[in-house]
């Protein structure tokens, strides 16, 4: 996150959002006082009916690999974002966009 081409592109939010690196995730997850959603796909909770207005943290995983299953079973829940018809999955930039965008909606209203 803080090569050139990721702070310009970040435009200053690495410097408003903690970020987490190398971070043992089930321990993480086990010690922090808000909620912790993994994004999933197959999952029959949607993000959009999610409370989002209190302490949070967003698990993504990658593309290929998704999170593993011990991650999963750390985080207080897992939501998907829903997709129409046979639409497969969105990557994992878009996936966490999407989730935030939600998650700051709710909190304007």
């Amino acid at each position: 996150p803080w090569s050139p081409k990721a702070l310009r592109g970040g435009q200053g939010a690495q410097f408003v959002v903690p970020i987490e690196q190398g971070v043992d995730l089930p321990a993480w997850c086990a010690q922090f006082k808000g909620e912790s959603l993994a994004l999933a796909l197959a999952e029959e909770r949607s993000v959009f009916s999610s409370d989002l207005t209190g302490p949070l943290a967003f698990i993504v995983g990658n593309e290929g690999a998704g999170l593993s299953d011990d991650v999963r079973a750390a985080a207080t829940a897992t939501v998907q974002i829903p997709m129409p018809g046979k639409m497969e999955s969105l990557n994992a930039s878009a996936a966490l966009a999407i989730a935030v965008f939600e998650a700051v909606r709710q909190r304007l209203v």
